[in-house]
């Protein structure tokens, strides 16, 4: 089992969170009278609103579905497994529900699963992972342009997946209607979709994105063994991507604390590439929160902690950082979603995490570019048999190993040298003192 360092993980969180974190475990933990049975045993330290009363949940693989007689379109949204097809230069996916899906993932080899941003024109195109061909170079990668990121991952040993849901992610720069589905059924929009006339699908569902996510993982996890999960299980997600995931794998923590997951294929890992964690406005001692107030947590039935969604992607975290998993972000200076962060939730987030700040001026577009920078990082490989200092373990970047990337959370790093080129073989990271990152 992957949680084996769970005990040691409680025993940091006690002093790190100090008493008031273990009477919020202690409180949100059923008592033996409440006759509760958990599959397994986790550890509970997010705001109570993220958990239904006694603990209840729909059986997610039965239940979260779409209507694709209904809503044929949705039929390309969802988990998928990838093979590579040399025919194209392009993977081919294939639904990850599927036997023909499961046949596809080696349970020997570690896995990759990507989760896009929002796409303004979502409703007729999908994130394809193309390498911007003003960001390298073939001299410089080692491959032919132009060329997807996932190879990377295939030729390095990887089983490849990706979460498509481009269709709700097309809300044109309404950042908050794409939230409003992630959390809630109550929003302003309801769960709909554009098409690729513009009109949309209204009320496909009665769950949320982010809970379509923890479904089809599950149904996904169905057909693989018991052993997928011994190797290494990560995500990796951009921008309004990270926002899902986070809380989709909260989810798959509750979920298999009831026994609708096996806890060995949660994931070990996630990398936050410049994720959105809401837009707050900096008010000196306060922040305004631009986004939508009134959103009820659709699994637990309760508000968002504190009425916002980027306090609800932290408590989130917290609670998934509490059981074991690794959390690596990535943003950089002049990010706008960074810098729309409350000061209190970059100092959880800098808690909970490797927090590692970046300036990729090897691309046009940066928020792209940190993404870009992470998926082709996993070229470079880390040699166990060097004795480097922790800035120099960070410049491996997706090739560190995870376990080493363990030891780092809580600190943060800031890039010195190396910034021009996507490879890291020439960045320079120095370690950054954690109070400069809320005051910036």
């Amino acid at each position: 089992m992957k949680r084996l360092g769970l005990t040691v993980v409680v025993v940091l969180l006690a002093v790190c969170f100090g008493l008031a974190g273990a009477l919020a475990v202690n409180k949100l933990l059923p008592n033996e009278d409440d006759g509760i049975k958990f599959a397994w045993d986790k550890v509970r330290v997010a705001h109570e609103n993220m958990y239904p009363d006694n603990f209840e949940y729909v059986d997610y693989a039965e239940e979260v579905k779409f209507d694709y007689e209904k809503y044929p379109l949705l039929e390309n949204q969802g988990l998928f497994w990838l093979k590579w097809d040399d025919a194209s230069n392009s993977y081919i996916k294939i639904d990850a529900d599927t036997a023909e899906g499961a046949s596809l993932v080696d349970p020997s080899k570690p896995t990759i699963i990507n989760i896009h941003g929002m796409l303004v024109e979502g409703y007729y195109t999908e994130e394809m992972y193309w390498m911007p061909e003003d960001s390298t170079t073939s001299e410089e990668i080692g491959y032919d342009m132009p060329v997807q990121t996932f190879k990377f991952w295939f030729d390095k040993g990887y089983n490849v997946g990706m979460y498509s849901y481009q269709k709700f992610a097309a809300e044109g720069i309404s950042y908050n209607s794409i939230e409003e589905k992630m959390w809630a059924t109550n929003g302003e929009i309801g769960i709909r979709y554009q098409k690729p006339d513009t009109t949309y699908d209204e009320d496909v569902s009665e769950y949320t994105i982010t809970e379509h996510f923890a479904a089809d993982y599950i149904r996904a996890m169905k057909l693989l063994p018991d052993s997928f999960g011994d190797k290494e299980i990560r995500f990796a997600a951009h921008s309004m991507g990270g926002q899902m995931v986070t809380g989709g794998t909260f989810l798959l923590t509750e979920l298999a604390s009831v026994g609708q997951l096996n806890p060995n294929q949660l994931p070990d890992r996630i990398c936050m590439e410049d994720t959105f964690f809401g837009a707050f406005i900096d008010m000196g001692d306060n922040a305004l929160y631009a986004g939508t107030k009134g959103l009820i947590l659709r699994w637990s039935g309760k508000p968002l902690p504190n009425d916002t969604t980027g306090e609800t992607v932290i408590e989130c975290l917290k609670d998934i950082a509490a059981n074991g998993v690794v959390f690596e972000y990535y943003s950089y200076d002049a990010s706008f979603l960074r810098s729309a962060q409350k000061k209190q939730m970059k100092k959880d987030l800098i808690d909970n995490s490797v927090y590692i700040v970046m300036d990729p001026k090897f691309a046009s577009n940066e928020h792209c570019g940190v993404r870009d920078f992470y998926l082709t990082s996993i070229l470079v490989d880390y040699d166990s048999s060097l004795e480097l200092t922790d800035a120099e373990k960070v410049a491996y970047a997706a090739s560190l190993p995870t376990e080493e990337l363990r030891a780092l959370v809580g600190k943060c790093f800031r890039v010195q040298e190396g910034q021009t080129t996507i490879m890291p073989n020439d960045d320079v990271y120095i370690e950054a003192t954690s109070q400069y990152y809320p005051a910036n």
